[in-house]
């Protein structure tokens, strides 16, 4: 399985075309956390995101070396949909 580190963010791949983007946040009490987004690449790519908006960018410059962008599609949590319009428009 391909892993590649970007600036704290890394990407695993873990099964064939399926890759978590995990970010480690160690500044949260107890000892940290790590954020998992997940990847799934096919004819209609999607990038299930479930990390904190702030962290985009990473997660946006670590799918950029897996896929190319505008072939990705972004999902949501939902009580994090009315924020990813942000998101979306970082896609285009």
């Amino acid at each position: 399985m391909a892993v590649q580190d970007f600036e704290g963010t890394r990407v695993d791949e873990i099964s064939d075309g399926i890759f978590r983007i995990s970010t480690a946040v160690a500044s949260i009490a107890g000892g940290g956390i790590t954020y998992n987004q997940y990847l799934l690449v096919d004819e209609e790519p999607l990038l299930f995101h479930t990390g904190k908006r702030r962290m985009f960018s990473q997660v946006h410059e670590a799918v950029a070396h897996v896929l190319p962008l505008e072939t990705l599609r972004l999902g949501l949590r939902a009580d994090t949909a009315s924020a990813g319009a942000p998101l979306r428009g970082a896609l285009t």
